[in-house]
């Protein structure tokens, strides 16, 4: 839920997220479809809460989510309500805005959603008091990384790393591009790089990404920890 990345080409695009996690929280169960709020949504499902940190829906938007709002907070002792659960709501909603613009956060720890909605990328926040709705549509690409886990300076390291890494390839970037990048950038860097294991108690426990094109969309999630890779194709209504 900790690192995720945009990136739009003029026939796909494409959303990849690592997930870091405590090493106690049990593995995710790989992608697979489910009726969640009353729609048909597909994600990797955290077995501890029920919710998901990566949705995608039957008409092609992809939804993400990461820990924390634009700076770090200080955690309460405990949240009424999962972060992955309203994930999911956000994801199955008929109306995003409405749903936005009416849900209740206040028992919510903060956190931050990358959506990809109707051809339009967006990032909804809330910070603890305030939700925030700001359109990105003119971003053809785009990192972030989870202010509970990354320092502002180490936010702003890992935009410069992704900048260096689309103009390696001028900018002509595949899905397995991507993988790669969210895999083996500053690989010895433990701490801060893509793949992270802080003295096994935080360290990334998957990668998972969605290639949206027009007719369908294809999500592949590859499981850190047991060393296998889920593949699901689904057509978009």
């Amino acid at each position: 839920m900790c690192t995720v990345s945009f990136f739009k080409t003029d026939h796909q695009v494409i959303i990849t997220s690592n997930r870091d996690e405590n090493s106690l929280r049990p593995n995710a169960i790989p992608p697979m479809g489910e009726i969640v709020f009353g729609e048909q949504l597909f994600f990797p499902k955290d077995p501890q809460g029920g919710g998901t940190w990566f949705a995608a829906n039957k008409s092609g938007d992809a939804f993400v989510l990461l820990n924390g709002a634009e700076f770090n907070h200080v955690p309460k002792p405990s949240y009424a309500k999962s972060r992955g659960v309203i994930l999911q709501e956000i994801a199955a909603a008929k109306s995003l805005h409405n749903t936005w613009d009416n849900i209740d956060l206040n028992a919510a720890a903060p956190f931050t959603i990358v959506a990809y909605l109707q051809g339009e990328l967006m990032q909804l926040r809330w910070d603890g008091n305030l939700k925030q709705h700001q359109p990105l549509s003119d971003i053809s690409w785009m990192i972030w990384s989870s202010s509970t886990l990354y320092s502002l300076t180490t936010m702003e390291q890992r935009k410069v790393w992704f900048n260096q890494f689309l103009s390696d390839r001028n900018g002509d970037l595949t899905a397995d591009d991507l993988i790669n990048f969210h895999t083996n950038t500053q690989a010895a860097d433990r701490e801060n790089g893509l793949i992270i294991d802080r003295k096994g108690t935080m360290l990334t426990k998957s990668v998972t990404q969605v290639v949206l094109q027009t007719e369908y969309f294809n999500m592949r999630h590859i499981d850190l920890i047991t060393h296998t890779t889920t593949h699901l194709t689904e057509k978009i209504c």
